[in-house]
């Protein structure tokens, strides 16, 4: 929990909450809105997604934090892909990742480079010598998503 969050709780109830009080209430809506992400790592909590694009308005996506993710993750990996092996940048990523409808997912490479805590805590990008790899969610959804494709693909009477 944030120390500011932890205080200001403290001069208010005299005490600080039981995480399954206020954890599931406040905090779970937050993390589901956006605004908040976190993993089962100790000091994983960070600002979300819908935190950096209250800053940028309708000048960056609006879509979800799944498809932002999801968009980060498949721009590096078809960049790595096209450039040798090499990794983007986030100037790189900022400049030229969008979403499905064509709208930048970064305002800059500051705002991109401000929202990496959130995309290595949900699991959509890595770091590594190397620079930016897609992370092990992004590998699970693009598994996930080929399966799917497969299966619809398959003739009707191959179906499950």
């Amino acid at each position: 929990m944030f120390d500011a969050v932890a205080t200001w709780w403290i001069r208010r109830a005299g005490c600080v909450p039981a995480f399954w009080l206020v954890g599931e209430t406040t905090f779970g809506m937050l993390h589901r809105s956006g605004w908040l992400a976190s993993n089962h790592a100790m000091h994983s909590l960070c600002q979300g997604r819908r935190f950096y694009t209250r800053f940028h308005g309708d000048h960056v996506s609006a879509m979800p934090p799944t498809v932002v993710g999801f968009g980060v993750a498949r721009f590096i990996g078809m960049y790595r892909r096209l450039h040798e092996d090499r990794s983007p940048d986030w100037a790189e990523v900022a400049a030229e990742a969008t979403d499905p409808t064509g709208m930048p997912l970064f305002f800059n490479t500051a705002d991109a480079e401000a929202q990496q805590r959130w995309l290595v805590t949900d699991g959509w990008v890595r770091l590594d010598d190397h620079g930016l790899r897609r992370g092990a969610r992004a590998r699970a959804e693009i598994r996930r998503r080929a399966e799917l494709k497969a299966k619809n693909m398959a003739p009707a009477s191959t179906r499950r």
